[in-house]
């Protein structure tokens, strides 16, 4: 009788037990969706507008739904394009990501979960290195992209590099009728910087066999 009463118990338990679990994967499931919803509504409304009209967005109408807590409706116009243009370069960058994760191939999840392996680590040390390594030079083409759209926050009145190349013919009595050459300049510069960022993911693409 106590053999069996004892059978009973551990019966019970196993139940609870699994069903437990099964409550915590229905909420990790949950979360999961939650988060990928929130994250693909975040990255198909950033790049569904150009980065001109994100910037005009920011000059006129983010300061109104900032709150006055420590002065953040008054932030300084840089700021507000800094927000920005880290915001609009983060979506693509998550994009060029989510395609590196999704070339992996699925039998190496399968192989780290064979040896133990749970799903948080599998995404850290097994998935996410080689995706990384992957969208290396999309990366960069990205981040290249973005250093050239800078030169957009002129409609903001911030002075960048483009700006200046087209105050100094102006303010300059040397270089008065010069805006050709001042304008070539600016283009050097870009150019210039472009070709670094390009040689250094070369360097990474053969230290890694890309």
């Amino acid at each position: 009788k106590l053999r069996k009463y004892g059978m009973s118990k551990l019966y019970y338990s196993e139940i609870h037990g699994i069903n437990s679990r099964l409550d915590e994967v229905h909420a990790a499931i949950l979360n999961y969706k939650l988060i990928k919803l929130i994250s693909t509504l975040y990255i198909e409304v950033i790049r569904g507008a150009p980065l001109v009209a994100w910037l005009l967005l920011a000059w006129f109408v983010l300061p109104k739904f900032l709150p006055n807590l420590f002065g953040l409706s008054n932030l300084n116009i840089v700021v507000r394009a800094m927000i920005v243009l880290s915001l609009f370069a983060s979506a693509y960058i998550a994009e060029v990501i989510r395609g590196g994760l999704q070339s992996i191939p699925k039998g190496q999840e399968e192989a780290s979960f064979a040896l133990g392996m749970n799903s948080i680590s599998n995404t850290i040390f097994i998935v996410l290195p080689q995706a990384i390594r992957i969208v290396i030079p999309t990366i960069v083409s990205t981040f290249i992209a973005i250093f050239k759209d800078t030169s957009l926050v002129f409609i903001l009145a911030i002075t960048d590099l483009l700006r200046i190349g087209r105050l100094i013919p102006e303010q300059q009595q040397a270089f008065f009728g010069k805006s050709i050459e001042s304008l070539a300049v600016v283009a050097l510069l870009f150019w210039v910087v472009s070709l670094v960022l390009s040689q250094i993911s070369r360097t990474i693409e053969k230290k890694l066999n890309i």
